[in-house]
């Protein structure tokens, strides 16, 4: 059931309008207003769906909801409440254990509590973008032991602690782009072994990268490395995911590569590094990519490359 570009009643609920229009056990409803809903949402507006499994409330421009808005709906699996104005869902995940699929994107969240998310042990994807939390607190993500996706981009965040991500062991994508980093702890991905997607681009200010940040990691096969003003890499950054495909690294200011950088990386299938800075390869930096079959140099700094650099890469 669908009901876009209304007013919430204001004499009966959701439900009872759902119910005289004949549809019955219902189990998925979105509520769309596109209007600026300055009244807190509350549980009555949502009575008579006790069969609800998904429910999108997203674009209402709502600030506020009440802590006991899905008591009734302990069988959601999938919650959607993008582009609103929310600045606050503590307490609300408490009686909603089967979510699957959170979505908290656009909204004004500045801070998350600990324990809101500490019911949600089935929860695959939680999408946390564009709101505006610069300094996530330690521990918020503990019990979100079956995450598989995460989104935490464009929340100028200027640092993380070091163990935020470390109860996530069935993380497989996170994405930290468009921040506001300088550096990110060392260890930050360490405990994240399924991890294989990364994708940190645009981060707005020119920030550096530890040594072994990604290494280590040997389900990772794809980074996106994009526009992060990186001027120099550490020569483990990489050491040890031997399952790396795809790395991109353009749009930076690399003047130099350290020569055993890509050491470990006999997988690596494609590597983009335009307009970066570069003014030379190191002889055999390339000496282990036996499977790299896209190498983009385009828009460097390059004037000539030693007869070494190509041994045992193929390039297509």
């Amino acid at each position: 059931m669908s009901f876009r570009m209304c007013d919430l009643p204001s004499n009966s609920s959701l439900g009872e309008i759902t119910q005289m229009l004949g549809a019955t056990g219902v189990e998925k409803l979105n509520f769309q207003s596109y209007k600026n809903l300055s009244f807190t949402l509350k549980k009555q507006h949502l009575a008579g769906f006790e069969n609800l499994k998904s429910l999108v409330l997203s674009s209402n421009n709502v600030s506020y909801v009440d802590r006991d808005l899905l008591t009734d709906f302990t069988n959601l699996t999938g919650l959607n409440l993008l582009d609103n104005n929310l600045h606050s869902v503590n307490g609300l995940f408490n009686h909603t254990p089967k979510l699957q699929w959170l979505e908290l994107g656009d909204n004004n969240l500045q801070s998350i509590e600990l324990g809101t998310f500490g019911n949600l042990k089935n929860l695959t994807l939680l999408n946390l973008w564009k709101n505006h939390l610069t300094e996530p607190q330690s521990g918020i993500f503990d019990g979100l032991v079956a995450l598989k996706t995460l989104d935490l981009n464009t929340n100028n965040m200027i640092s993380l602690p070091e163990n935020i991500f470390a109860k996530l062991e069935n993380l497989e994508i996170l994405n930290l782009s468009r921040n506001n980093f300088t550096d990110l702890p060392r260890n930050l991905l360490r405990n994240i072994t399924k991890l294989h997607t990364f994708t940190l681009f645009e981060n707005k200010r020119n920030m550096t990268l530890p040594h072994e940040f990604f290494a280590n990691l040997t389900e990772l096969k794809v980074l996106k490395l994009t526009k992060n003003g990186l001027i120099t890499l550490p020569e483990d950054l990489f050491w040890g995911s031997s399952s790396l495909t795809n790395i991109t690294l353009d749009r930076n200011y690399l003047k130099s590569l350290p020569v055993q950088i890509f050491r470990d990386l006999k997988e690596l299938k494609e590597l983009i590094l335009t307009f970066n800075d570069l003014e030379e390869l190191p002889k055999n930096i390339f000496v282990n990519t036996e499977r790299l079959v896209k190498l983009d140099l385009s828009k460097n700094r390059i004037t000539s490359i030693s007869e070494y650099v190509y041994i045992t890469v193929t390039i297509q």
